[in-house]
C-alpha cells in the first residue's frame, strides 16, 4: 500500500486495483466486471500461466482501465502480486493499490467508502473478508503480531490458540462503538483516538474471549463509585505513561 506525503482529496485519490489468476476464469469474470463496476483508475489482472482459456477472454477485455500481464508459469500468489505490484507502481504511481485474489470481490461502494476515509498515517487496511454464506473468512482475518503486544501473547499462552492474536468476531460488528462510547466516523483500525477511552472487559474462562463491557454495566458490577475510582485512574495512569513515552518516540497504544 502506498501513499502520500499530503493529504489527497477523495476525487483526487489515485487508486489501483491488482488481482491474481490461476484457472479459475468463472470467478475471475465475476471478479472484474465488481472492480470495474467501482470507482478505481487502473485494474492490473496477472494471469499466473493459465490454462483454461483465461487467457483468451482477457485479451478481449475493452475496458481502458484495464491492463493484462501474462506470466509463462505459475508464480505463486507472492509472485503474482509482486509482478502486479511492481507494474501498477512503475506505470501508474497511485496513491493506493487494492489486492484480492480472483475469487474475492469487494462489496459495492466500499471503494467510494474508502476513498472519503482519512488516510494520513497508514501505509495500509486490511479489509474485512466474509464467505459467501455471511460468515467471516478466518483465512483473512487481521491479527497483531503476538511479539508486539504482551495482551495478546498471555491470550495465546492461556489457551485461546489462533484466536488469542486474530481479531475477535465483535471486531466485525459495524456499530461505531466500543464499549458503549461512539468512535470518529471514518476511523481506521489501529487510527489514534482523539481522547483515551476507557474500554472495560470481562474475564472469560480459559480458552475463550474476554468480553467487552460499557461503563454502565461495570457499574452494577462493581458499584458507581469503584467503577468511577477505576475509570479515573486507568485513565489517569494511561495518560501519563503515554506522554512520558511519547516523549521518547515510544508509541503506547493500549
Amino acid at each position: 500500500m502506498f501513499q502520500r506525503d499530503l493529504p489527497v482529496k477523495p476525487d483526487d485519490l489515485r487508486v489501483a486495483a491488482v488481482v491474481v489468476t490461476f484457472n479459475r476464469l468463472e470467478q475471475l469474470r465475476q471478479t472484474v466486471a465488481r472492480l470495474l463496476a467501482e470507482q478505481i483508475e487502473h485494474l492490473i489482472v496477472v494471469d499466473n500461466g493459465s490454462a483454461d482459456g483465461t487467457g483468451a477472454w482477457l485479451a478481449q477485455a475493452a475496458d481502458p482501465r484495464m491492463t493484462v500481464i501474462t506470466s509463462a508459469q505459475n508464480c505463486g500468489g507472492a509472485g503474482g502480486f509482486e509482478i502486479g505490484m511492481r507494474a501498477a507502481v512503475a506505470e501508474f504511481d497511485p496513491d493506493w493499490l487494492v489486492l484480492m485474489d480472483d475469487d474475492a470481490r469487494p462489496e459495492p461502494g466500499v471503494i467510494a467508502q474508502f476513498r472519503g476515509m482519512d488516510h494520513q498515517g497508514f501505509d495500509g487496511v486490511a479489509a474485512a473478508v466474509y464467505t459467501l454464506d455471511g460468515g467471516i473468512c478466518d483465512m483473512n482475518r487481521p491479527s497483531v503480531n503476538p511479539f508486539w503486544h504482551p495482551a495478546a501473547f498471555l491470550q495465546t499462552l492461556m489457551g485461546q490458540g489462533r484466536s488469542g492474536f486474530h481479531l475477535k468476531d465483535q471486531d466485525y460488528q459495524a456499530t461505531g462503538a466500543i464499549c458503549g462510547i461512539p468512535l470518529p466516523t471514518g476511523l481506521l483500525e489501529s487510527a489514534q483516538l482523539p481522547q483515551p477511552i476507557f474500554a472495560p472487559s470481562t474475564k472469560a474462562e480459559l480458552g475463550s474471549h474476554d468480553e467487552n463491557i460499557s461503563f454502565a454495566t461495570t457499574v452494577e458490577l462493581c458499584g458507581a463509585e469503584i467503577a468511577t475510582q477505576i475509570r479515573d485512574t486507568t485513565l489517569a495512569i494511561y495518560s501519563r505513561a503515554r506522554d512520558i513515552a511519547a516523549a521518547r518516540g515510544i508509541i503506547i497504544a493500549d
